[in-house]
């Protein structure tokens, strides 16, 4: 049964769903005391049970694509459904983004749970997973756990695609990130496994500028991505800001942000109304060495949190 929580204090409204973890709403002002939702995806929570864009929802058990959806684990190989030009993608056919979370809302605070048996989606172990937001203030925080009977893979994120001026696209919205350096990726949008400095290139936001200054240059990376669709090392916090006023600031503990610049309508959504910003480890690092492969061990827990900071300029 799909149900709906809602987060608020006198600065924020967050609405999130038992179904797949989404973050159907952030409503905040702008400097004007406009008071809009700035997390693009669906008006109707039932329009989310055919979900193919992933708005707003928990990423699980691997974000990003698996090569050819292979992978060895401890000498056995494991084979997921593809979906992405022959490639695994965001935890396969039904990943977490499909699945209902049983929910406890005390306050402010929202934990979701959720037990993937051994199999799902040809990922091994029986695995229990903890989604928890916290609103305090003017920050909206997830911490993700989970711990697995045997070892598996789990890399989690949350794909909201923001945009702090709704009724516009995001092209003249100003990002600035911590990064010197890009993960490749291949014509298929797989990770090689080279790091590419960002510098004299499209892809360095290490000082403020607009994500549409350059997105549409014929830089190599931009062309295989459709525009931006690609994981940056991150050093520090991520920053975007609009006209309006409106800014957030994303901190996490993941070394590995992957944007996606909404690249292709989808629906009756036309492209580039929304951004992507997914914090997590680096996708496909089980096939590159010197990368986390996303590995959990039997028994071990897994963490990961990512804080949301709301400012009006």
């Amino acid at each position: 049964m799909l149900k709906k929580y809602t987060l608020k204090n006198d600065f924020l409204e967050v609405t999130i769903l038992n179904l797949g973890g989404i973050i159907h709403e952030i409503k905040m002002p702008d400097r004007n005391g406009l008071i809009e939702n700035i997390i693009h995806g669906f008006k109707d929570i039932e329009d989310y049970k055919e979900n193919d864009a992933y708005f707003g929802a928990i990423i699980g058990r691997t974000a990003g694509r698996i090569c050819k959806g292979k992978y060895d684990l401890n000498g056995e190989e494991f084979t997921m459904e593809t979906v992405d030009r022959g490639n695994g993608l965001h935890g396969g056919l039904n990943g977490f983004d499909k699945k209902y979370f049983i929910g406890h809302q005390e306050d402010n605070v929202l934990r979701l749970t959720y037990h993937s048996p051994h199999g799902e989606e040809g990922f091994p172990g029986n695995l229990d997973v903890e989604v928890i937001y916290t609103l305090e203030g003017d920050s909206l925080s997830i911490d993700y756990k989970g711990v697995s009977d045997r070892d598996t893979l789990l890399n989690m994120t949350n794909h909201s695609y923001f945009n702090l001026q709704p009724l516009k696209n995001i092209l003249d919205m100003e990002l600035k990130l911590d990064s010197d350096y890009l993960i490749e990726i291949d014509k298929t949008s797989i990770p090689t496994g080279k790091l590419m400095d960002v510098s004299h290139t499209p892809f360095d936001f290490r000082k403020k500028k607009t994500i549409g200054r350059d997105l549409f240059s014929d830089h190599e990376q931009l062309i295989r991505g459709g525009g931006y669709d690609h994981p940056w090392l991150v050093k520090g916090a991520l920053e975007l800001s609009a006209s309006n006023g409106r800014k957030m600031v994303v901190t996490s503990d993941q070394a590995c942000v992957v944007m996606y610049s909404y690249n292709f309508p989808i629906l009756d959504h036309a492209k580039h109304l929304g951004l992507a910003i997914e914090f997590q480890a680096e996708p496909d690092g089980i096939h590159h060495k010197g990368f986390n492969s996303s590995i959990l061990k039997k028994g071990d827990t897994y963490t990961q949190k990512t804080v949301y900071k709301f400012i009006v300029d």
